[in-house]
Formats: structure tokens, C-alpha cells, sequence
């Protein structure tokens, strides 16, 4: 949205909103404008550009309106009235119900409920450090990133800004600066996760509970009781249990053993931290077979699928 100023030659030029005009004291005038004009006003924590860079300005002595009203910006005798949404409406198409627009109209102003890390799996580790042997089994699987980064410090407030910022159109966040977003090679240096590889599918089959029972035994070294299980999910207290009936291992531990114990760290980051949801203490158990080969398991794109569905729950947060 472009606007044009037409202030009063006859006015000197003063303040505006407490800025100097450049060489003000020798009343210098602008020619042209060389970048846009941004003029940012606090109101329900909207942020608006005007492209004014083909026009020319000799004063900036117009007053703002005040917060409770609807216009922005008086020039001469015409109203301009603030218009919170696209310039373009032909690539954000989902202005209407986007969360920016909740919020200008004053329906939506709170502080969103974030999905955290499992804190239960870093006190874990933290009171029986992992043993050097599960750490390799570990490094060798391409998920030793996620483990070294510890827990994630969760910011709800920042958290919060960044969603209202969010566009799904794009897969971008839309700052007064320019459009930014989270690539694969920010996960790939922050994690160390392969973004390059076999796919991550997860392809929930028809299992009973009996099916993952089984499954569960042979790869996580336990067998869940009944009541442990959800459909196609797994109470994170049955994993946590098994865990801390041996939580240190002896180093004439078997490798069979030790690839079991790696396993379960694996998959309780993987459901918890690299793809947390909104199951609350159940683990997805489609990541599991996964993890049934160990020396395959760091040929997947963990990278790759861990920022799609990032994006994915972006786009359903507004």
C-alpha cells in the first residue's frame, strides 16, 4: 500500500516522533525518497510499511492519529485509513483467517501453549549418564546432534511472535525487514541430522497391540503391559521404567543389549523432542521400526523430516 504525502509547504519542518529530520536547522528538503519509508506505530502490536519512494516530501509536520483510532495517517484534508493485511492479496491468500488479523480486530491477544521436550528423558540422563558404548551406537545413527544439544529453552512470548508472523502461502516469516524462514542447512548445523538420504516415512500399518508387543520386545528390550498402550502409542512412563531397571549398564554388556538401550534414547528423542505432538505422555510408535536396523538408521533424512513437520505445525498454529 502505497501513500502519498502532501504536507504543508508553508510549515517548517520539526519533529517527527521525536526523529530529526536530517539538517533540519538549515530546513533542507528531501528530493526523493531512496529506500522505503517505515513508520511504525504500536498499535495492538501491528507493524505497517508505506512504499512512499517515488514521491517527494518537504515536511514530515503531519500529525499521527491517536491509538484507539482507526486512521493512521491525516495528509491535507484526506483520511488514510490502515489497512493491516497484504499489499498483494494474490499470494497470501489466507489473510482471512490468518492469526495477524484476529489480532488487529482484538479477538486474539494470549500467549500460545507451546509443545515441550520431554523433561522426564533429560533428567533422566542427566542423574545416569548414557555409557560410552550406547553413546557411539548413538553417533553412528546420526542423532548424537539432538542429544548434544541438551533441552531446549522455550520462550512462549518469542514463540508466540514468530507464529503471528508465520505465513503458509510462503513458508516464511514476514518481518519488517523481509522474509526469513528455517532451512535445511540451519537444521543440519544446529543438529547435525542428515537432511539428504531415505525418506522418513513412518507408515502407520494395521498393528494390534499384541503386534507391538512384540515389536517392543525385540527392539527396546520390554514388554508393555495393556494398559500402556493408546492404539498406536506408548505411555513415555513404561519407557522410562524399563530404563531405570538397569539404568547403568556393565561393560560386558552385549552389543544386542546395548543396541536395545540405544534404541529406546533414540525413539523417546525422536517422539519427544525432533517430532514432539499433542499426544501428552504417549511416544508415536511408527518411528520404532524404524530403528530396527542400527546401521541403517543414519541413512535416513531425520534432517529433512524433523523441519516438514516443523512447517507442518506452524501452518495449523494461527
Amino acid at each position: 500500500m502505497s501513500n502519498v504525502f502532501q504536507p504543508n509547504k508553508n510549515q517548517k519542518p520539526n519533529y517527527f516522533r521525536g526523529n530529526h529530520c536530517p539538517n533540519s536547522e538549515k530546513k533542507r528538503k528531501f528530493s526523493r525518497l531512496f529506500a522505503t519509508v517505515l513508520i511504525r506505530r504500536r498499535r495492538k502490536n501491528c507493524c505497517v510499511s508505506f512504499d512512499a519512494s517515488s514521491y517527494s516530501i518537504s515536511s514530515l509536520s503531519t500529525p499521527l492519529a491517536t491509538p484507539s483510532s482507526k486512521y493512521f495517517y491525516k495528509a491535507g484534508s484526506s483520511s488514510y485509513k490502515l489497512n493491516p493485511g497484504p499489499l498483494e492479496p494474490s499470494v497470501l491468500t489466507q489473510q482471512l483467517t490468518h492469526r495477524s488479523r484476529d489480532i488487529w480486530d482484538g479477538s486474539a491477544d494470549i500467549i500460545l501453549n507451546m509443545r515441550k521436550s520431554d523433561g522426564s528423558f533429560w533428567k533422566l540422563v542427566e542423574k545416569y549418564p548414557i555409557h560410552p558404548r550406547v553413546l557411539e551406537v548413538i553417533k553412528l545413527s546420526g542423532l548424537y546432534g539432538v542429544y548434544r544439544c541438551n533441552k531446549p529453552a522455550i520462550d512462549r512470548s518469542w514463540i508466540t511472535s514468530l507464529v503471528e508472523h508465520w505465513r503458509p502461502e510462503t513458508h516464511t516469516f514476514h518481518f519488517r525487514t523481509g522474509e526469513a524462514s528455517i532451512t535445511l542447512q540451519d537444521i543440519e548445523v544446529l543438529y547435525g541430522l542428515l537432511v539428504n538420504g531415505a525418506p522418513v516415512l513412518g507408515i502407520e500399518t494395521t498393528r494390534t497391540i499384541g503386534d507391538w508387543q512384540n515389536i517392543c520386545q525385540r527392539l527396546l528390550g520390554f514388554v508393555p503391559s495393556l494398559r500402556d498402550f493408546s492404539s498406536s502409542f506408548l505411555k513415555a512412563s513404561a519407557l522410562k521404567a524399563h530404563m531405570l531397571s538397569e539404568p547403568q549398564l556393565s561393560d560386558m554388556t552385549t552389543q544386542e543389549i546395548l543396541n536395545q538401550k540405544a534404541r529406546c534414547y533414540m525413539f523417546w528423542m525422536i517422539a519427544r523432542t525432533m517430532m514432539a505432538d499433542t499426544s501428552g505422555s504417549y511416544l508415536k510408535l511408527m518411528y520404532l521400526p524404524m530403528l530396527e536396523d542400527v546401521n541403517a538408521i543414519g541413512s535416513y533424512s531425520w534432517g529433512s523430516a524433523t523441519l516438514a513437520y516443523l512447517y507442518r505445525f506452524l501452518c495449523k498454529a494461527p
